[in-house]
């Protein structure tokens, strides 16, 4: 399987981005042992949609992880099973080869996860996961070839780091 992950920076511009070649991002790093802190990304809030970044691919059963602190962000979308209030940060996601993928966040604080289907914030919801009072949400997608998703990390209460972490099945 194969997966080409996007930053999409939501509420806010001039996120973290990374370079695809350096085979890290967002500070977190992937299977084949690279890490990076990559460089900022910049767009116009006011008519962009989202704010986008170089692609990090997964590849075959190989994992990878990224993430951020929610402090930073504001409350731009919701999932259908939480994060109306809370402050949200989404990531997008090309689909390189058909397969089952899985995604799951850790945090310190109760966050809730979702999947939309598409390259922007109003793609139908294609999962959600709320696990009241916890972090640990986890997502499974089947996922066709060249299909676009955005993976959104929500807040239920509080806020703070967190790690998405992603891998083919």
């Amino acid at each position: 399987m194969r997966l080409v992950l996007l930053v999409l920076a939501l509420g806010a511009c001039g996120r973290i981005g990374f370079d695809p070649l350096d085979d890290g991002g967002l500070g977190g790093s992937d299977s084949s042992g690279g890490s990076g802190s990559g460089s900022g990304v910049a767009c116009n809030a006011g008519t962009d949609s989202a704010c986008f970044s170089n692609g990090l691919s997964l590849a075959n059963s190989s994992s990878g992880s990224g993430g951020n602190n929610l402090a930073m962000f504001t409350n731009d979308v919701s999932g259908t099973c939480g994060g109306a209030s809370g402050p949200d940060y989404g990531f997008e996601f090309i689909v390189l080869q058909a397969g089952n993928y899985q995604f799951d966040v850790t945090a310190d604080f109760d966050t809730v996860l979702y999947a939309l289907d598409g390259a922007t914030c109003s793609g139908a919801e294609l999962a959600c996961d709320d696990n009241a009072g916890a972090s640990g949400e986890s997502l499974m997608l089947a996922l066709g070839t060249n299909q676009r998703i955005v993976v959104v990390v929500d807040s239920a209460s509080g806020c703070g780091e967190f790690s998405l972490n992603y891998r083919g099945l």
